[in-house]
C-alpha cells in the first residue's frame, strides 16, 4: 500500500446533524467491501458499530447451532493423543466425551458472545496501539467501529465454513480450519507439525482482506498516513500469530 497521507476527517458534532437512518448503516456492511474508502470516511466522521455486532452475533450463532453438533470430538482427541504417544482406552474416552458434553450448552453461549469480546478486545488493542504510536485523534468508539466493520469478511468465512459443514454428518475439529481451503494449510501434507500448520492457517486469504480494510479504516480514523497504519497493524497481527504459532506448539 503507498505511504499516502488520508485527508483529515472532522468528527460532527452530537446532534449537530440527524441521527442516521437504519438504511444508512446497514448500507455500510455492504459498503465496506465495495467501497472501503467512503465509508470509512463516514464511519470515521459518524462511528456506528450495533449493526455489524448484531450481524455478526447472529450468524455466529447460526453456525455454531451448525458446526458444533457436528463435531467429531472423539476422533480429534485420537489424533491428539496418537502424536502424543499415548493410548486411551475405550472407558477413558467415554468419560472425556461425556465431560464435554455437559459443556456444550456452555460453547453455545461462548459462540454468541464471543463477537462482543472479540470486537471490544481488538478494538482496545488497535486503539492503545495507535494511541502509543502518537495518533491521539483516533477515539475508542471509532476503533469498535472500524474493528466489526472490518470484520466483516471474517463473518462471511464463517457462513461458507457452516455452509460447507451443513450437509456433513460429522467433522473432525482438526480439520475445520482447512475446509474452506483459503490458505496453504489446506494443501499442505497431513503430516505437518502442529506449529506450521498454525502459521500456514494464519496465510487467509479472509484474513488479510481483513488486514486490509482494518489498514483504510485506521487511516481514516487516526488522521494517519496508510503506511503508519499498516505498520501498526501489521504489527499486532504479528504479534497474533506468534502467539497463536506457540499455543499451537504448547497444545496441539
Amino acid at each position: 500500500m503507498a505511504d499516502t497521507a488520508v485527508p483529515a476527517t472532522t468528527p460532527v458534532p452530537r446532534g449537530a446533524e440527524p441521527p442516521l437512518t437504519l438504511g444508512e448503516r446497514l448500507g455500510r456492511l455492504v459498503g465496506v467491501l465495495v467501497a472501503p474508502v467512503q465509508t470509512f470516511n463516514r464511519i470515521a466522521s459518524r462511528p456506528t458499530w450495533v449493526a455489524p455486532l448484531v450481524l455478526w452475533m447472529v450468524l455466529s450463532a447460526g453456525v455454531g447451532f451448525i458446526v458444533t453438533p457436528r463435531l467429531d470430538m472423539q476422533a480429534a482427541l485420537r489424533e491428539r493423543m496418537a502424536r502424543a504417544g499415548t493410548e486411551v482406552s475405550d472407558e477413558q474416552m467415554q468419560r472425556v466425551l461425556a465431560a464435554q458434553e455437559r459443556f456444550r450448552p456452555f460453547a453455545y453461549a461462548v459462540v454468541v458472545v464471543s463477537p462482543i469480546a472479540t470486537g471490544l478486545v481488538v478494538a482496545l488493542l488497535f486503539w492503545g496501539a495507535f494511541s502509543v504510536a502518537g495518533a491521539k485523534a483516533l477515539s475508542y468508539r471509532q476503533s469498535f467501529g472500524v474493528t466489526l466493520h472490518a470484520f466483516i469478511p471474517q463473518i462471511l468465512a464463517s457462513v461458507a465454513l457452516g455452509a460447507l459443514v451443513w450437509p456433513m454428518d460429522k467433522v473432525n475439529p482438526n480439520q475445520l480450519g482447512d475446509l474452506l481451503c483459503s490458505s496453504p494449510a489446506c494443501f499442505a501434507g497431513s503430516d505437518l507439525s502442529p506449529v506450521v500448520h498454525a502459521l500456514l492457517q494464519s496465510l487467509d486469504i479472509y484474513v488479510f482482506w481483513t488486514l486490509i480494510l482494518l489498514v483504510i479504516g485506521y487511516a481514516t480514523a487516526a488522521k494517519v498516513s496508510r503506511g503508519m497504519a499498516t505498520g501498526i497493524v501489521g504489527g499486532v497481527w504479528i504479534v497474533y500469530v506468534i502467539a497463536k504459532v506457540a499455543l499451537s506448539g504448547l497444545f496441539g
